[in-house]
């Protein structure tokens, strides 16, 4: 009897645990760690700040990323497990409403953009996915188009949309 006490009280225990840390969870918790996302390593850990803290690594794309408002960006480098030198860039702009992510995921969605199939919209572009997903835009891509960075950059997005809760997309933390 107390077997079966001691192992109805783990699993309550366990339930709650994992609702809290569900009601608890970010973007970052949608971004695959380590090597999760085999055969891509996650490099260090997944940046975060805001807008202006992260202005500096998106270079010359910054101004035209500013013009649309992102309160809060994510950045993360994945390496291939065989193929070092390739890497796949993932960043999420959050805004403060999903009109405004909207409006940024159309001005960047290239002209002759194929759909792609993740979040509210995507897309392919030459060299990933760019999606939109409630008030979160991602912008997934690797370095040359050659090599297949569509279809790994997709591969990558399809982890981070499994992984994402169900509540972040509208309420980004």
């Amino acid at each position: 009897m107390n077997r079966i006490a001691c192992i109805l009280l783990g699993a309550a225990l366990l339930t709650t645990t994992v609702g809290c840390a569900s009601q608890h969870a970010t973007v970052v918790d949608s971004f695959p760690p380590a090597a999760l996302a085999d055969p891509w390593t996650l490099n260090d850990d997944v940046w975060q700040g805001s807008f202006a803290a992260a202005a500096p690594a998106l270079g010359d794309e910054a101004d035209r990323w500013a013009r649309f408002g992102p309160q809060h960006v994510w950045l993360a480098i994945y390496t291939h497990a065989h193929l070092p030198h390739r890497k796949l860039t993932v960043r999420c702009f959050s805004y403060t409403s999903t009109e405004q992510a909207r409006r940024a995921y159309e001005h960047f969605m290239p002209n002759d953009a194929q759909p792609y199939a993740a979040g509210d919209a995507g897309c392919w572009t030459d060299l990933g996915v760019l999606f939109c997903w409630g008030k979160l835009v991602f912008d997934i891509f690797g370095q040359d188009a050659p090599w297949d960075s569509q279809l790994q950059s997709g591969a990558l997005a399809a982890y981070i949309t499994n992984r994402m809760p169900a509540h972040l997309p509208d309420d980004p933390q």
